[in-house]
C-alpha cells in the first residue's frame, strides 16, 4: 500500500455504534453495522463469518479457533445511538448468550447455512463503549476444516512500527455496498484490500499518533485505532487483517471494527478496537473454548506474543538499510533515515526526512507536510480539508419479513480532518 500525504475528512465526534437492518432472506435475517463499499463478493475466506443476532441482525466476526468467534460488543449488546466516548455505555446482551448463530457460508440467505449456535459471551466488565467495543463468542460446536484467525495480542507490532508490517489492511465484512445500499447486497461476504489505516494512538511516527492529531480527544481511546473508509452498515464485528501478512497467506487480525460514519451515500472512515489491549480477555475466552471443544490449542495462543518482541513467525528476512535521502524505497526500514513516504497518490515511494522551520532540507529538496522531497512544495489549498457534519454511518436497509432494526445507527454529528500517511507494504 502506498504511502501518501493526503487530507482526509474523517467525522468523529460524536459517533454511534453499530446498527442492525433487516437482510435480504427467507429465513429473517438482518443487516447490522457497517458494509463493504467498493469491495467485491467472495466465496474464499471462510474464517470470516457471518453472525445472526437473534435472527434480528447481522454483524460479522473472525473465527479464531474452532469454535471462538471475535466480534464487536455492540453486536450482542445494546449501546446508545449516539456516542460521547467520555459517557457512553453498553447495556445488557441484546439475544442472551445463546442468540448469536455463526455461518461460514459466504451468503446468509436461503436455507441450509449450517448456522452454530453461540453458547458464551465473553466481554469487557467495563461498560465505557470506547476501547471496550469487542465480544469473544464461545460456539456451541466445532466448525472444522476451516483456517483460523491469530488476533494480535502484541502492542509493539504497532508501537516499534515493525519493518515487516505495513500501513495497511484487508476488511472482509458481510454489510452492504454503501451508506444507503440496497438491502439486497446486505448478508453476503465482501472483501476490500489495501485500506490505509490512519492513525494508532502511541504510535511513535508522529503522523501515525492518534494523540497527535488535533481533534481526537474524547471521541477515541487508547485501545483504538483509526482506519480508511471502505466499511458499511453490516460489517461491525468484522477485522482488520494486516495486509502484508494478509498478501503472504496469513490472517492477523489488528482489530474489530467499531463504528464510523457516511457522508451521503459514501462510508466514511472507520474506528477499530485493538485486539492487542484485550490480549488477557481472548486467551480467557479461547482456554475456556479450548476445553469445551475439545481441539489442540491454537499456536498463537498456546505461545502468546504479548510482550516487546516484534515477530512474523520468521518469514521475514532482514531488511539492509542502504539507502538515502530521496532514493526509491519499499518501507521504512530499507532508508537510513527510517521514513518511507509519497508526497501525493500517484508519486513514487522515496527515503525521506522530517523537517521544519529548525530543520531545513538539503539543497534540491523542499519541506513539504513536514517531510523533505524533491523540488519545490505544491502551494496549500486551503480548501483541502472538509468536513462533515449529521451523517449516519449505518443507513437501516429494510426488506421482508422482518420489520425493525434492533441496533441504532453510526451518527456523527462533528467533523474532524486529519492528515493520514498511508504507508507501502513492507
Amino acid at each position: 500500500m502506498r504511502t501518501t500525504f493526503v487530507t482526509i475528512a474523517l467525522p468523529f465526534a460524536l459517533l454511534a455504534t453499530g446498527c442492525s437492518a433487516p437482510a435480504p432472506n427467507a429465513e429473517g435475517l438482518a443487516s447490522s453495522s457497517q458494509a463493504i463499499q467498493g469491495g467485491a463478493n467472495t466465496s474464499e475466506y471462510p474464517f470470516a463469518l457471518g453472525l445472526s443476532i437473534g435472527f434480528q441482525g447481522i454483524c460479522s466476526g473472525a473465527l479464531i479457533a474452532p469454535n471462538v468467534v471475535l466480534t464487536a460488543r455492540h453486536c450482542v449488546a445494546d449501546s446508545p445511538q449516539q456516542i460521547d466516548c467520555t459517557s457512553a455505555r453498553f447495556g445488557g446482551l441484546s439475544a442472551g448468550e445463546d442468540g448469536i448463530y455463526a455461518t461460514t457460508a459466504a451468503t446468509m440467505s436461503g436455507a441450509g447455512r449450517n448456522y452454530v449456535r453461540s453458547v458464551k459471551i465473553f466481554m469487557p466488565t467495563d461498560t465505557l463503549l470506547c476501547g471496550n467495543d469487542i465480544a469473544i463468542v464461545v460456539l456451541g460446536q466445532n466448525i472444522d476444516n476451516v483456517p483460523i484467525v491469530e488476533p494480535n495480542l502484541n502492542k509493539s507490532r504497532f508501537i516499534a512500527h515493525a519493518a515487516q508490517f505495513g500501513r495497511a489492511y484487508t476488511a472482509i465484512g458481510y454489510g452492504l455496498d454503501n451508506a444507503t445500499g440496497n438491502p439486497d447486497t446486505s448478508g453476503t461476504r465482501r472483501i476490500l484490500q489495501n485500506i490505509p489505516l490512519g492513525c494508532v494512538p502511541g504510535d511513535t511516527k508522529s503522523y501515525l499518533d492518534c494523540n497527535k492529531i488535533a481533534g481526537t480527544s474524547g471521541v477515541l481511546s487508547d485501545q483504538e485505532m483509526i482506519g480508511g473508509d471502505g466499511t458499511c452498515e453490516g460489517d461491525s464485528g468484522s477485522s482488520a487483517y494486516e495486509q502484508t501478512s494478509f498478501t503472504a497467506g496469513k490472517h492477523l487480525s489488528l482489530g474489530v471494527l467499531s463504528r464510523g460514519g457516511a457522508n451521503g451515500n459514501q462510508c466514511v472512515g472507520s474506528v477499530y478496537t485493538r485486539t492487542d489491549a484485550w490480549a488477557d480477555l481472548i486467551l480467557q475466552a479461547v482456554t475456556y473454548g479450548q476445553a469445551r471443544g475439545g481441539y489442540t490449542m491454537p499456536e498463537w495462543a498456546a505461545n502468546p506474543q504479548r510482550g516487546t518482541t516484534t515477530t512474523d513467525g520468521g518469514t521475514t528476512p532482514p531488511v539492509v538499510v542502504t539507502k538515502a535521502l530521496g532514493e526509491a524505497c519499499a518501507n521504512d526500514a530499507e532508508c537510513t533515515t527510517k521514513n518511507c513516504l509519497a508526497p501525493a497518490a500517484d508519486a513514487p515511494f522515496v527515503c525521506t526526512q522530517s523537517c521544519d522551520d529548525a530543520n531545513v532540507c538539503p539543497d534540491g529538496f523542499s519541506c513539504q507536510g513536514g517531510f523533505c522531497f524533491a523540488g519545490t512544495a505544491a502551494p496549500v489549498d486551503p480548501g483541502a480539508v472538509t468536513t462533515t457534519t449529521t451523517t449516519n454511518g449505518c443507513s437501516l436497509s429494510p426488506s421482508a419479513p422482518l420489520e425493525s432494526a434492533s441496533f441504532a445507527p453510526f451518527a456523527i454529528v462533528a467533523g474532524l480532518g486529519f492528515i493520514a500517511a498511508r504507508r507501502r507494504r513492507g
